[in-house]
């Protein structure tokens, strides 16, 4: 795991800012009932109203009957959730005191590994086999791993030609995951088992990255005071469920190792190559993408920008001489969205339902701690505003109409630092653990 906390006199390193002040306490306030009661007011309305455009206007929203969630009402009671319902106890017992007594880097283990163990605890609460199933979907982008296997260079510059051909999910993003998950299968990684086992310690790490992130902007504290609520945050499920861990992991070590940057100008490379890596994993990082505007701006990191931004460059041309061109790809994409039925969803719909599903995946513990975001260090409320501001730019644009709730993820441990202003409170951690049980309890997902 990189240094949090590197010294400027390490060997081949180079100082490019002073080191942030202390952050002042964070002045608890108290949470606000206020939005958790609009997050649940809304949540019942745009079921009703996702139900009324169905059945009364005509309309098809694609997404079943557990609107605004992909997949249907569908209860099952696994053996599982007793397991769920014990490690949930015993989280909300011991993490409030475990979070002022743990040293910072075994804290960061404890997120670490703790986030992985109850991503995969609440998935296979629904049943042992839920692991795995949504990951190697018919629809997902294992399905075009062969075709790029043969000749994985005609795959790359032939992408946008053949794009009609791939699933779903592969026509809906650039090459990039298909790439690595063919250069994986190429060193012999093809187990599923490992397959999943590695997207949940990308996932997971997510969570190391944006603590390292607030450290150095002065937010330890703060991170310390919402690690619990992140943990346990709903949205952690897809950690094991989903692909877009790897999209999360990308981002959030980007921003991470740009912030690593303030103290060792080297970490301004990988940070660059990361983030430059973004948008050819996934077109919804670019607007996420400004979360790194939080770090470069409060710590200055000019000289680290420009190096980052070279980085950033050599990746583009890579992927330019490999025969793919971003805008391009996105203009095939675009085609390929409007030919799909389901671009007729009403956009006006999807433009309240994508918030209220990044509410609940935040859970009600960082829900209730919006608000008083603003008593934050200066770094941590940027990392939390320009996370909320990536998420309105990307709905406005109007492609995200289902499948939300996943595409939502690399955002939630930013935002979810709001959590911050509740604090480890057991009632609001015992809270967010039940959302979470009772969603995957009751909804039938493809995730």
């Amino acid at each position: 795991m990189p240094q949090d906390n590197p010294t400027p006199e390490s060997a081949g390193t180079t100082r490019t800012s002073a080191p942030p002040e202390p952050e002042a306490p964070v002045v608890a306030t108290g949470p606000s009932w206020w939005p958790v009661l609009l997050w649940l007011f809304s949540l019942v309305a745009v079921w009703v109203w996702g139900g009324w455009l169905e059945e009364e206007r005509g309309y098809s929203l694609w997404l079943g009957t557990a609107r605004p969630f992909v997949g249907h009402i569908q209860v099952i009671i696994a053996p599982g959730v007793l397991f769920a319902i014990t490690v949930a106890l015993a989280a909300v017992v011991y993490l409030p005191t475990l979070v002022v007594r743990l040293s910072w880097r075994q804290l960061l283990v404890t997120a670490w590994l703790g986030t992985a163990f109850w991503a995969i605890t609440l998935t296979v609460s629904r049943g042992l086999d839920e692991f795995l199933r949504p990951l190697f979907r018919d629809d997902d982008y294992l399905t075009a791993v062969p075709t790029a296997n043969e000749d994985l260079g005609r795959f790359i510059s032939q992408y946008t030609t053949d794009l009609g051909e791939y699933a779903t999910h592969v026509k809906g993003h650039p090459p990039g995951l298909t790439v690595l998950l063919t250069l994986l299968a190429r060193i012999g990684v093809t187990a599923e088992m490992v397959l999943g086992v590695l997207y949940v310690l990308i996932g997971a790490s997510v969570i190391v990255a944006v603590g390292i992130t607030a450290k150095r902007l002065g937010g330890e504290d703060s991170f310390r005071q919402a690690m619990p609520l992140l943990m346990l945050a709903p949205g952690v499920l897809w950690i094991a469920t989903s692909p877009d861990t790897v999209f999360a992991g990308a981002l959030a070590w980007g921003v991470a190792f740009m912030a690593m940057s303030a103290g060792r100008l080297v970490w301004a490379v990988p940070g660059g190559l990361l983030l430059g890596l973004c948008p050819f994993l996934s077109y919804g990082l670019l607007p996420m993408g400004i979360i790194v505007l939080a770090v470069i701006v409060p710590l200055r990191l000019w000289r680290a920008t420009a190096v980052a931004v070279g980085a950033a460059l050599v990746v583009v041309l890579t992927w330019a001489l490999l025969g793919f061109n971003l805008l391009d790809g996105m203009a095939a994409t675009r085609i390929e969205w409007l030919n799909d039925p389901a671009h007729v969803r009403p956009y006006w719909y999807f433009l309240i339902a994508n918030f209220v599903l990044l509410a609940t995946i935040l859970g009600p513990g960082v829900i209730a701690g919006l608000p008083g975001s603003r008593q934050l260090p200066t770094g941590v409320r940027w990392l939390i505003w320009l996370g909320l501001l990536s998420a309105v730019a990307g709905t406005l644009i109007g492609f995200m109409r289902g499948e939300v709730e996943r595409i939502w993820f690399p955002l939630l441990f930013w935002i979810g630092l709001a959590g911050a202003v509740t604090g480890p409170r057991r009632g609001w951690l015992a809270a967010s653990a039940a959302l979470g049980i009772i969603g995957q309890l009751i909804i039938g997902s493809p995730w």
